[in-house]
Order: structure tokens, then C-alpha cells, then sequence
């Protein structure tokens, strides 16, 4: 079950399908490779979520204080203590 999670969180290839709007046939069927789709359910907003979040808990991993961050898709808001914020700051870049 872990791979098939993963694949769906970080795979960029997506399956389509064309139809006849008359006949309601398949007319052409195949894999679009490298990008993804706007409103794919795991690889944009609730995909983004978890990546970004990720990236959050990794950067703050090496800082034992409190902090909170906000996160939709990859807009972000972390709140930290002032006193560690250069080294947040470091740790970022």
C-alpha cells in the first residue's frame, strides 16, 4: 500500500481519455508525461499541503521550541519564536 501512496502523491503522469460526443466511443486513448493537472485531488492542493508540510517539519525538526504552521496547498504561515528566527531563516536557505 506505501508504494501505491507514494505514487499517487509524486507520480506527474496522467491517464486521459477522448470521446465522441456523438457516438460516446473512445476515440483516443494515452498518458500525458511531466505535468499535472489543475484539481488532481492528491497532486495539487492536498498534494502541495503534505509536500509543504513536510518541508516545514524537516526545517523545524533541528529546533526543539514550539512552532505552528498553517498550510493550504503551498501558501504557508509558520509562527516560531522571534529568538530562533535567523536560524530558521539559515536552515531555509
Amino acid at each position: 500500500m506505501y508504494k501505491e501512496v507514494l505514487r499517487a502523491l509524486t507520480d506527474t503522469s496522467s491517464p486521459f481519455l477522448m470521446l465522441n460526443k456523438t457516438t460516446k466511443k473512445i476515440e483516443l486513448r494515452g498518458v500525458v508525461k511531466g505535468t499535472v493537472f489543475s484539481g488532481h485531488p492528491t497532486r495539487t492542493t492536498w498534494g502541495n499541503t503534505l509536500r509543504v508540510l513536510s518541508y516545514i517539519e524537516y526545517i523545524m525538526s533541528k529546533f526543539p521550541n514550539h512552532h505552528t504552521a498553517f498550510v493550504s496547498g503551498d501558501d504557508a504561515t509558520m509562527i516560531i519564536e522571534r529568538k530562533d528566527l535567523n536560524k530558521v531563516i539559515r536552515r531555509i536557505h
